[in-house]
């Protein structure tokens, strides 16, 4: 009896249901556009554990969600292309507030390069889809 009450509150309250719920569709014919960074990951991994450049990663990875944010509210297709360079060029700064020199690396730079580059070939794949 106590179980079955139990389940009973639980299903009114929405905490217990058998059945999978799915997220709602978006409208047919309307195109949702998610901040998409697809070098993400090779950034901030590349940096994080071959570079070990903790300074760099933080900025790269607050900027990335400054990103997100700001592109959910007005999507700009080449956003994710600037964050690495912007990132590359705010790390200095945040170096200099714990005192430390930091000087730019050959990879940390071809990391950004492949950033650019892969906003740039999505940005010219979508804008010829439309």
């Amino acid at each position: 009896m106590r179980l079955s009450l139990l389940v009973c509150v639980l299903r009114c309250c929405g905490c217990f249901c058998p059945q999978k719920r799915q997220p709602p569709r978006p409208a047919v014919g309307s195109k949702t556009r998610d901040y998409s960074d697809d070098a993400f990951g090779l950034v901030l991994l590349g940096s994080l554990a071959i570079l070990r450049d903790y300074d760099f990663a933080a900025s790269f990875l607050a900027l990335s969600l400054a990103a997100a944010g700001t592109n959910a509210a007005q999507p700009v297709d080449l956003l994710p292309g600037a964050v690495a360079p912007a990132a590359l060029a705010l790390t200095p700064l945040l170096a200099a507030t714990h005192g430390v020199d930091h000087g730019q690396e050959p990879l940390e730079l071809a990391l950004c390069g492949v950033s650019v580059l892969a906003a740039l070939l999505k940005y010219s794949r979508t804008s010829h889809e439309r």
